[in-house]
């Protein structure tokens, strides 16, 4: 059914394309996805830094000696529309082409008005729709920024791209649009103080308005962010906008940084080496610095290393072309003075310094409890190791149905005399139902003294079964006396995988049997012996044992519930036989 209804919307939509006119901006989308020639400048930035250093080594492949564009600004701004290796579809989008010559020589938009093949690549300029109808870039910020400074340079290109569109929250305005995109890591929330080394968290309010390099503060670990990779870093392995930001986070967060200026060549040389050494000691698994990620980025941001495209080898043969590479785009800098300006005006309102902050630290991360045991809040900070220097911890533990088999996920707070509130901790807590759960179907026998009695044909006369059970173990031997008339009391105990236990207890009466008085045997006048038939070890049959008083139906071996008679029957003998051999076990 499923592939039937595949099937048939690509029908649909092959049939809907084919009708689909490319005369404007508008009716050129072939999905809902694509804008196509949207001004750059009219898009606006959800980022406050541009790696201009990595701009600049960009530029050295765009512009020739003599001032020309290049093959491969064309095949770069070609790809970032949508024309990956300068495969498109024809105007009316019917027909998948590929032109080589045109895709490292023009702007296949502007000559061929092609449009994208969503099968083939989209956009690179990824974008939200925002208040007002407005375009929110949510990547791609260095490709438009560096394609506006190629045109304003050379006077050649476009200042036009094609974009995705991922969402429409055109619904929100003001804070709530934002909190949008803060709940979707859809925009980045600092900037880089060149003064602290630090990330320095800004107002949404305070991001550029428009594109333009000189719009955005200078980056230098979004450019060493670029010039890492291959060696390191894997940016096609990178799942997650601003991920180059969140590598310059952690970074400075080392503090193996601070006495670096960035204002020269050799300033950025010594950043590669040192960025290079210590992301490659958290690809061998260096502890520390894997904490620092988990504090820094992972519990921050949820995100891990691998979506940030962190290489599960260290490739150091790599660095010397980084730094050629770096070195030319050093030259570029010195010929450019707006790739040297960073407007820190974006930092001018200082943050609010952070207060002093209780931490909570746990020992177990994961807790496991058992159906219907629910611990006071005390006793589960106490099995967890929870503690917070100087504040009280409180939890949502009551939000836990410890009646439900499930896991949950209980939040540790704390608050210290001062008002200032503890990052939140996130604790596993599982509720299992390992509690075995013991059923009696004949809780009250009846058996005929001095008949042969065996635990094993005793349990399936009760019929015994539950859940969770592991193995049955009884007080048989020291309760039961088939030989002596009366009530007699089995204790039946049902132990879980885990040790968990559970008791109930069988009422046995033993019925006595009149005597009866022996008969003298008849005279035997042919002097032969008489028949002694031998005894014998049978089983009790079922007239030997009835369930409930002597009134009542004979009980047959086993009852089992909700199993049909053989399924049941086969089940009581393999816990027969699991009985037998667990009691050897325990004589030997």
């Amino acid at each position: 059914m499923k592939k039937t209804l595949g099937l048939l919307w690509g029908i649909i939509l092959i049939f809907t394309l084919s009708f689909i006119s490319l005369t404007s901006v508008n009716a050129a989308e072939t999905t809902t996805s694509v804008r196509y020639d949207v001004p750059i400048q009219s898009i606006h930035p959800t980022q406050a830094d541009l790696g201009k250093v990595q701009m600049a080594y960009k530029l050295t492949t765009y512009i020739n000696e003599n001032g020309q564009l290049t093959e491969d600004y064309f095949a770069d701004f070609n790809d970032d529309n949508g024309y990956k290796k300068g495969k498109y579809l024809s105007p009316d989008g019917t027909e998948k082409l590929q032109d080589k010559a045109k895709y490292k020589t023009a702007d296949l938009r502007d000559t061929l008005q092609a449009v994208v093949d969503p099968d083939v690549s989209t956009p690179a300029v990824t974008v939200v729709i925002g208040p007002d109808q407005q375009y929110y870039a949510i990547d791609g910020h260095h490709g438009a920024n560096s394609y506006l400074l190629t045109k304003a340079i050379t006077g050649s290109g476009s200042d036009k791209v094609n974009i995705t569109v991922v969402g429409d929250y055109s619904d929100l305005s003001g804070a709530a649009f934002w909190q949008k995109m803060a709940a979707n890591n859809q925009y980045y929330p600092k900037a880089f103080n060149l003064q602290t080394h630090r990330y320095q968290t800004i107002d949404p309010e305070r991001l550029p308005k428009q594109m333009g390099s000189e719009q955005f503060i200078n980056d230098p670990f979004r450019s060493l962010n670029y010039f890492m990779r291959k060696s390191v870093i894997d940016k096609d392995a990178m799942s997650v906008p601003f991920a180059e930001f969140y590598w310059g986070e952690f970074l400075t967060e080392t503090k193996a940084f601070d006495d670096l200026d960035f204002k020269d060549l050799a300033s950025y040389q010594t950043a590669l080496d040192r960025a290079n050494e210590i992301l490659a000691k958290l690809i061998d698994g260096d502890e520390a610095l894997q904490q620092l990620f988990k504090q820094t980025i992972t519990d921050q941001y949820g995100i891990q290393a691998s979506q940030l495209g962190l290489m599960n080898k260290f490739e150091p043969d790599k660095i010397a072309d980084q730094k050629d590479k770096l070195a030319t785009a050093w030259a570029m800098v010195a010929q450019q003075p707006i790739l040297q300006a960073s407007n820190t005006s974006i930092l001018d309102t200082p943050p609010p310094a952070e207060p002093e902050k209780p931490v909570i630290t746990v020992e177990k991360q994961t807790i496991h409890y058992l159906l219907n045991q629910k611990p006071t809040e005390k006793d589960f900070l106490q099995a967890i190791g929870a503690k917070a220097e100087g504040a009280a911890i409180q939890t949502d533990l009551q939000t836990v149905d410890f009646s439900k088999a499930a896991t949950y996920k209980v939040k540790l707070e704390a608050i210290d005399a001062q008002g200032n509130a503890a990052d939140s901790v996130p604790i596993t807590l599982v509720v299992d139902s390992r509690q075995p759960v013991l059923t009696l179907d004949n809780p009250s026998l009846t058996w005929k003294q001095g008949k042969r009695l065996t635990e094993q044909a005793l349990l399936a006369a009760i019929g015994i079964h539950g859940e969770n059970i592991d193995h049955i173990e009884t007080d048989f031997a020291t309760s039961i006396d088939p030989d002596k008339a009366g009530v007699q009391h089995l204790q039946i105990e049902a132990f879980s995988e885990t040790g968990e236990h559970t008791a109930k207890v069988a009422d046995i009466r033993i019925e006595q049997v009149n005597q009866q008085v022996p008969t003298v045997p008849e005279k035997n006048d042919h002097h032969t012996d008489p028949t002694v038939q031998d005894p014998t070890d049978e089983a009790p049959s079922q007239d030997d044992v009835a369930g409930g008083n002597s009134n009542s139906p004979v009980a047959k071996l086993p009852a089992t519930g909700d199993k049909a008679d053989g399924a049941a029957l086969l089940g009581l003998a393999f816990l027969a036989a699991g009985i037998y051999l667990r009691g050897k076990k325990q004589v030997q």
